[in-house]
């Protein structure tokens, strides 16, 4: 078995974006109170397909990718959806209100209410009301670990809590274990280590991605005709490697000297033209526009935590 601490060399070249990832976080929590799910969320402010950008599928799936990705899937994973291809609302069985003849309304206001004891569920750590909640269980886990972040891990592929959990615990990793006992396993790690045991579970998770990144690719050489088949992988133990120094690194958006854009080299000087990078001036300038901007929206949100009504109609 391998520990934490085998890589620490890696600690030093890891870009966390704690503060970053946070404030999309609380603000996708004070946007989407328990209460304000179970009993005021709208079709349109829940709905995927319909092209709202802040609807709570759509910024679960896109605008928190990077607390975990539940990407892969059809919009049929959140239960009810509007189908563009069909012009309709599509319901999901397990949803359907009376069933066979569903009626939108009474459908979403069962789906809503399941959404929300998900969510108390997930507050005591009822692991049997968990489990069997019927909604698809990416989506499931994925709320769960933005509404508990101490107590989820931020991941949800079955593939990948396999591949991260053969990088450590080898063929002794419960490969027929429940997903959340899986997360359990590599949380245990964390925990128990003395550079990760304060972190987050967002940050862990992200970090279990730096230090093997070729779980982004896993299983795409698995093709037959077309089709993935994840039953052909074969787990290695790989020994992380740094980064290259070359490499960029991701922009933090709130280290105010990160936007100062560096001027392009004048190839030849031409005498009597102007060796300002003016595109260089503009960059900067929006950076910072953008980050005053950003701040005024936090305050602004921090100041109506306790009115979450007056706080949705926040714009930017």
């Amino acid at each position: 078995m391998r520990k934490l601490s085998d890589f620490d060399y890696m600690l030093d070249t890891y870009d966390s974006r704690d503060q970053i990832l946070e404030d999309l976080r609380k603000e996708f929590v004070n946007s989407f109170p328990i209460d304000y799910i179970r009993n005021q969320m709208t079709i349109s402010e829940y709905i995927e397909g319909k092209g709202n950008k802040d609807s709570f599928c759509n910024r679960l799936e896109r605008e928190l990718a990077g607390l975990g990705s539940i990407k892969g899937a059809t919009a049929s994973k959140f239960g009810i959806y509007y189908s563009q291809k069909k012009q309709k609302y599509m319901i999901n069985k397990v949803w359907q209100t009376p069933e066979g003849y569903p009626d939108l309304l009474s459908s979403f206001k069962k789906l809503r209410e399941s959404i929300a004891d998900l969510i108390e569920a997930g507050g005591r750590n009822d692991k049997v009301a968990i489990q069997a909640h019927p909604l698809a269980t990416m989506v499931k886990m994925k709320i769960l670990s933005v509404y508990y972040p101490e107590k989820y891990l931020n991941i949800f592929s079955e593939r990948m809590l396999n591949y991260f959990g053969y990088q450590f615990y080898g063929d002794s990793f419960p490969l027929n274990a429940s997903r959340f006992e899986k997360q359990q396993k590599l949380l245990k790690l964390k925990d128990s280590d003395e550079a990760t045991g304060k972190w987050n579970n967002i940050k862990f998770g992200n970090y279990l991605y730096h230090l093997f990144p070729y779980a982004y690719e896993l299983g795409k050489e698995n093709l037959d005709n077309g089709y993935k088949n994840y039953s052909k992988i074969h787990f290695i133990p790989i020994k992380p490697q740094p980064p290259r120094k070359k490499e960029p690194k991701f922009p933090v958006a709130y280290d105010k000297q990160a936007i100062e854009f560096s001027q392009k080299k004048t190839v030849r000087k031409v005498q009597g033209l102007s060796k300002i990078d003016y595109i260089a001036k503009q960059k900067t300038a929006t950076a910072m526009g953008y980050l005053g901007e950003k701040e005024v929206i936090a305050y602004e949100q921090a100041r109506l935590v306790k009115y979450p009504g007056l706080q949705r109609k926040i714009k930017w």
